[in-house]
């Protein structure tokens, strides 16, 4: 399950959201009316933001962070 602050990855193109699918950014909002979506930013190498769109849950993918007991 996708949660807040966790590193998400696109996996399929929001043309609507200017987002495409494999890019990988941080979930910084859950909705959860009228359906279940994210609030997620994207950054560039430098920590610049690139974009923000609210996507649907079956557009992301949660990334393992790496860190024992988290997805």
């Amino acid at each position: 399950m996708i949660s807040m602050h966790q590193s998400v990855l696109v996996i399929r193109d929001v043309p609507a959201q200017h987002v495409t699918k494999g890019m990988v950014g941080a979930v910084i909002e859950v909705f959860e009316f009228p359906k279940r979506a994210f609030e997620v930013e994207f950054v560039d190498e430098e920590g610049r933001p690139i974009v923000q769109a609210t996507l649907a849950e079956d557009d992301l993918e949660a990334v393992a962070s790496g860190v024992p007991g988290t997805e």
